[in-house]
């Protein structure tokens, strides 16, 4: 044979080859692929149903296999029946068994994780309901425990006090103090009494700072210091009072009478050790002292060229005769004083003034067409008016509220006559002739409760939703905001 004639076989060859080759990849797409992927859904139909094949057993026939294909495609290529071409077909049968055996396994897991899932829902589920009963529990104070907390139960609580003409009442932190002419009670924010005190007071008056509180009566020659920590002391007097003040850490001063228009100043510590003594021949108004007791504010009143005008003068108790500042007020009486935050705050018939401790001015609330009915401060700081208008036959009344820094937060016009303003924890009460009016710092109205009695005063506790008031006989604890 011909080199031409052999190359012509050759190519024939070929050409047949190449045609086998197309003929067996139809057979392979017809009858294998088919074959692999049928199998594998008997086979994972037949462990659904039977139970007995888990995941390692599928894995094992599925390696099993694959030998037993590699074998065949080996056999095949030595034959001479496939070419390197073919010998890929058997790994995409495994590549898709594989796949097939990967969607039984991630199907197994999905269910056991459902399962799981379940549990821990059910377990979320009681943790929401757990917390929400317990919000309901304290947001009812049925569980008494957050901050100025009080039962609900206490509303309505009630204490006999027989004869109330002339008693008096201020609140001192989160407690009461209350005095008549025969005897002092400390209530604590559930009508319990806490500390109750006999003594004599023929129209007694309290003057309190914070935890402290002193509880005298002028002209007499005794007074109380009550301090919520350390308990009260009973204070002996050669000359009767005058006037006298705590501060918050339990020292206190007394103003004395003496003959010949003369006052005796004294300043005493905690321990009720002396600090500082002076005579004056003015008329002294008030006298408070600075927490540190190292000053002393006085405030008198005094007459010139036909003229009543008041001044503040600021002593140094660690040094005798030692004046720090002294201002004269001449369109304005200064009717009381108070110490907070290392100021003295006068307040006048005219304005209120505000000064540091060695007398300088640091703001001025001015009122100049309004008279100042009544005012309180709280332990924050925060101050209240309560304004009638000169010459105004009508009852209405107006307040106006401030922040410690002398600026203006709120104002509240009533037309009612409003007696009395009780400041606490960012609310301040008003009492009205047989209703009470809670307003917010903004002078934003929150609630008007009606009570079946009148009353002069009531003060709001540390939790804006009580107040304690005195009705006749009897003292209670009211809701203004419920």
């Amino acid at each position: 044979m011909s080199e031409t004639e052999k190359s012509k076989v050759n190519s024939n060859d070929n050409t047949d080859n190449v045609e086998d080759i197309e003929y067996s990849e139809d057979i392979v797409v017809e009858k294998v692929q088919p074959e692999s992927s049928s199998s594998r859904v008997d086979e994972s139909d037949e462990t659904s149903e039977t139970g007995k094949n888990d995941e390692n057993d599928v894995f094992s026939d599925d390696l099993s296999e694959r030998d037993t294909s590699n074998d065949e495609s080996e056999s095949l290529a030595e034959k001479g029946d496939i070419d390197e071409v073919d010998l890929e077909i058997p790994e995409e049968a495994n590549t898709e068994k594989l796949s097939s055996t990967f969607k039984v396994w991630l199907v197994t897991r999905l269910v056991k994780l459902r399962k799981a899932n379940k549990k821990k829902l059910f377990g979320i589920l009681a943790l929401l309901i757990a917390v929400v009963v317990f919000a309901v529990l304290v947001f009812t104070d049925i569980i008494p425990i957050l901050p100025n907390s009080y039962h609900r139960s206490y509303v309505g609580n009630q204490y006999k006090l027989g004869e109330t003409q002339g008693s008096v009442f201020q609140s001192c932190g989160e407690n009461v103090i209350y005095a008549d002419n025969n005897r002092i009670i400390c209530f604590g924010p559930d009508m319990s009494v806490k500390k109750e005190i006999e003594i004599f007071f023929d129209s007694p008056l309290i003057r309190v700072n914070d935890a402290g509180a002193i509880v005298y009566s002028p002209g007499e020659r005794q007074a109380v210091v009550m301090m919520e920590k350390s308990g009260h002391r009973v204070v002996e007097t050669e000359e009767r009072i005058k006037k006298a003040s705590v501060n918050s850490k339990g020292g206190y001063v007394i103003v004395a009478e003496r003959a010949g228009f003369e006052s005796l100043i004294s300043a005493y510590g905690k321990s009720g050790n002396l600090l500082y003594e002076r005579n004056t021949n003015k008329d002294v108004v008030d006298a408070v002292l600075s927490d540190d007791s190292k000053v002393l504010a006085v405030s008198n009143v005094e007459m010139s060229d036909d003229a009543v005008h008041s001044s503040l003068i600021l002593l140094d108790t660690t040094r005798q005769e030692s004046v720090i500042s002294e201002i004269i007020h001449e369109d304005n009486l200064i009717v009381e004083l108070y110490y907070h935050n290392s100021r003295f705050i006068a307040v006048g018939d005219r304005y209120t003034v505000c000064y540091n401790m060695s007398g300088k001015e640091m703001w001025r609330i001015s009122y100049p067409d309004k008279e100042c009915k009544s005012f309180d401060i709280s332990e924050d700081g925060n101050l209240a008016f309560v304004f009638n208008r000169f010459n105004s036959e009508q009852s209405e009344s107006y307040v106006e509220i401030y922040e410690f820094n002398g600026k203006k937060t709120g104002e509240y016009h009533s037309d009612k006559n409003i007696r009395s303003i009780s400041v606490n924890n960012g609310y301040c009460l008003l009492s009205a002739p047989k209703s009470t009016i809670l307003i917010d710092s903004d002078g934003k109205h929150c609630k008007t409760k009606q009570i079946p009695f009148d009353f002069e005063k009531v003060i709001l506790y540390d939790n804006y939703n009580f107040g304690f008031v005195v009705n006749d006989r009897v003292c209670e604890v009211l809701s203004v905001n419920n």
